[in-house]
């Protein structure tokens, strides 16, 4: 979230992100590939890299909260609703936040994507902090 506020988005999906664990519970998060991130045109980068601020988002978003983050939270030995919980406290106070917490995720229609290459629309998943107060 650090970096999508100053403009970079990482693909941040399972491939990509690797669980630091202490004693069975994660602890941190490693991020190991840069091919695919994408960046605001404010920076000094090759144009093919550049996003508008909604696809930053979306791109991270989609990647590492609906994607692997998801996964994580089902494969572990705990409610739902309370690893969310834990999940919505570290997420830091950026201008990303808000539309984290309430927005529909989105997602990259894999399916479609497959059957039309040319397909760059977003699915969006329902959120699972969006019926949760004090956010």
């Amino acid at each position: 979230m650090t970096l999508l506020a100053r403009g970079v988005a990482l693909e941040a999906h399972e491939q990509n992100l690797l669980v630091g664990l202490v004693n069975g519970r994660p602890r941190r998060l490693i991020y190991r590939d840069l091919a695919d991130i994408r960046v605001s045109p404010r920076a000094d980068l090759p144009a093919r890299l550049h996003a508008s601020q909604e696809g930053l988002r979306a791109k991270t978003f989609a990647t590492f909260f609906a994607t692997a983050l998801t996964g994580l939270v089902s494969a572990l030995d705990a409610p739902d609703a309370e690893l969310w919980d834990v999940v919505a406290k570290a997420v830091p106070d950026t201008p990303d936040r808000q539309a984290l917490l309430h927005d529909p995720l989105p997602a990259k229609p894999l399916t479609l994507m497959r059957l039309d290459p040319k397909t760059t629309a977003w699915a969006y998943l329902p959120n699972p902090w969006s019926e949760r107060s004090n956010r």
